[in-house]
């Protein structure tokens, strides 16, 4: 790489140095190594220390943070760099994201000045990155569709379950007014049973979502941690979906008027 690599990607250097132009030794044997590097070849401080390279032998001048040279589905490997700035392939530009149009425009121009006949073509990070996890972005959406199918069919059918109940239960109501109950009381027969059954589903999805989320996440060395908080959270969830889908059937009940619900009856 060139001479600017570290600062235009805010790689920090542990010990050493960077590759700098006041050292004309640098573009003939000076290499940097990654933390991965300096683990498997058992080092301790490799500043200084020779070694050889595939295209000479070199002197290690700096050590390098582990960055992810590869994607995410990758763990981070050894990593020797060296400096050739004419063996490089790509010009890496960081740039104002504002005007984006008129910087890529005048790079154009400045390109066309030194090689015209090299076709321009410049990409912004953001978008290759989009590419490289593209798999990883449509089986989010994907999940994410079917989570807002799942819980709209959820509490259609809640909700109709919960009518039905209220129907069936109609005199059961009006009796339980007359004898004094309040809404309150109502309310909490009518949706015991049915916060029972989100109850019960949560016990047995929380061990089923948690193996099959792991079993998923085996595919990357560096993921997120399945916690506690993620199980309750979706559970509190289910719960506030079910009480407000059962609300307002069961409010509906407990606010009749007994005496027209026992005189239909």
């Amino acid at each position: 790489m060139d001479y600017d690599f570290f600062e235009t990607f805010d790689i920090p250097i542990i010990q050493g140095r960077a590759f700098s132009r006041d050292f004309s030794t640098d573009m003939e044997s000076a290499l940097i190594v990654n933390e991965e590097a300096l683990r498997v070849m058992g080092m301790q401080d490799p500043i200084g220390k020779k070694m050889g390279h595939f295209k000479r032998d070199g002197v290690i001048i700096g050590l390098m943070k582990d960055y992810h040279f590869a994607t995410l589905r990758d763990r981070i490997g050894p990593l020797v760099l060296d400096l050739d700035p004419l063996a490089t392939n790509f010009v890496i530009i960081k740039v104002n994201p504002e005007n984006l149009a008129t910087t890529s425009a005048w790079t154009e121009q400045v390109w066309n000045g030194y090689d015209p006949d090299q076709t321009f073509e410049a990409k912004l990070l953001d978008e290759i990155l989009d590419e490289v996890y593209m798999t990883e972005n449509i089986i989010s959406r994907f999940f994410n569709y079917a989570t807002y199918l799942a819980m709209l069919i959820s509490c259609l059918g809640l909700f109709g379950l919960a009518a039905y109940s209220v129907e069936q239960r109609i005199k059961e109501v009006g009796i339980r007014k007359v004898l004094g109950a309040s809404t309150t009381d109502i309310f909490s027969m009518l949706s015991k049973e049915h916060l029972k059954l989100i109850a019960l589903s949560n016990i047995i999805a929380w061990p089923l979502g948690y193996f099959a989320m792991r079993t998923f996440l085996q595919n990357y060395p560096f993921r997120a941690s399945l916690g506690i908080d993620i199980f309750l959270m979706s559970a509190f969830s289910a719960f506030a979906i079910a009480f407000i889908t059962i609300f307002s059937q069961t409010i509906k009940a407990s606010r009749a008027n007994p005496s027209e619900i026992l005189k239909y009856e």
